[in-house]
């Protein structure tokens, strides 16, 4: 949960600054995000929480054997 908490806490800051004025440039300096970073943090409007995308597990393999046991 830290991830997500320090991750909402750059989001704010960056959308903080950007009410301020300066150039996502500077705000990108100021937080030490990278400049695309900025821009997607602004594009976006709002936090959106990282989601893992499902994905296969290496059991699944073996899936069928498992289930019929």
């Amino acid at each position: 949960m830290q991830r997500s908490e320090n991750r909402r806490r750059r989001f704010d800051d960056v959308l903080r600054l950007h009410a301020e004025g300066p150039p996502i440039l500077q705000i990108a300096h100021r937080t030490g995000l990278t400049c695309n970073t900025v821009r997607s943090y602004l594009r976006a409007g709002t936090f959106v929480p990282y989601r893992r995308a499902p994905g296969s597990s290496q059991l699944d393999r073996h899936r069928g054997f498992a289930e019929a046991r």
